[in-house]
């Protein structure tokens, strides 16, 4: 049985990140985005592999910060941990995504933006990256200040 609470732990958010993240899918240059890739051969298989992979971190960064809570396990415990997870691994996520998307991937032969990389892709990718990190950053600062909450 705790095979299964893990295999939800690891695949709910994945989840709830692909649901939460889909209306990305709304613009053509993301499409072809995630078109472009070669991991499944089709753009729905590579969006969700992608936003499923997408979350690993954020599982791992607030899996270390609930550690890092439970090990102060005193009456004075604090949510810092969650609101420091949050707060780096949305800079990491608001920097990396574009970074990756917009620089990395053509530069390995995956051009995918037919309209040159410009103004718009940019703050297309900055903007859909920012969306992904506050879908698991609202709800992690959220716990982090309720847990600081003196009792």
């Amino acid at each position: 049985m705790a095979w299964v609470t893990l295999l939800g732990l690891l695949l709910g958010p994945g989840v709830a990140g692909t649901v939460l993240w889909s209306p990305v899918l709304a613009s053509a240059r993301l499409r072809s985005l995630f078109r472009a890739l070669p991991l499944t051969g089709s753009m729905a298989g590579n969006y969700v592999l992608t936003s499923m992979a997408l979350s690993l971190p954020w599982i791992a960064g607030v899996g270390w910060a609930l550690v890092a809570f439970g090990a102060q396990a005193t009456e004075h415990a604090t949510g810092e941990p969650l609101l420091l997870a949050a707060f780096w691994l949305s800079i990491a996520y608001i920097l990396g995504g574009p970074l990756v998307a917009g620089l990395v991937l053509p530069r390995l032969g995956l051009d995918w933006d037919e309209t040159g990389y410009g103004p718009g892709t940019w703050l297309l990718l900055v903007a859909s990256s920012g969306w992904y990190a506050a879908i698991f950053a609202v709800p992690t600062v959220l716990f982090g200040v309720v847990v600081s909450i003196p009792g």
